[in-house]
């Protein structure tokens, strides 16, 4: 089991079935752990962690390998026929696709009595929202 850290301190939800908590997520999937390297997730792998083992082997462990490529093909509904290249690329064009990650909301301050930073005052006159005639 890997844990992953989101580059957004303190999110709490869900990225590719993982579920974050305070900005701490854990998961084993190949192809979640592929998906937050490229996408600048850190990772502190345990020694039980497939990728450990795979740069347990000799390979470098920054770069999906096939079975990773083709578990997250998979996973997207995509096929997973071909060369580790159009794997990949195929991901690629699926994931640009898709809409941005967006920034999880902001807390909200103040209480029910501070006043939106976004609203404007009332109008003077007749009040808020009315309309005169000329």
């Amino acid at each position: 089991m890997a844990t992953i850290k989101s580059p957004v301190a303190g999110y709490t939800g869900v990225v590719v079935g993982v579920q974050f908590t305070d900005g701490v997520g854990e998961a084993d999937s190949p192809a979640a752990l592929a998906y937050f390297r490229r996408h600048g997730y850190s990772i502190e792998e345990s020694a039980s962690t497939p990728a450990s083992k795979t740069a347990a082997k000799g390979q470098s462990g920054n770069e999906p390998t096939s079975a990773d490529l083709k578990a997250r093909a998979k996973e997207l509904g995509l096929s997973t026929r071909g060369k580790k290249d159009e794997i990949a690329a195929r991901i690629a064009e699926h994931e640009k696709q898709q809409d941005p990650p967006h920034d999880p909301p902001a807390d909200p301050t103040g209480d029910a009595n501070t006043p939106d930073p976004t609203s404007t005052a009332p109008a003077a006159g007749d009040g808020a929202g009315s309309v005169r005639e000329v």
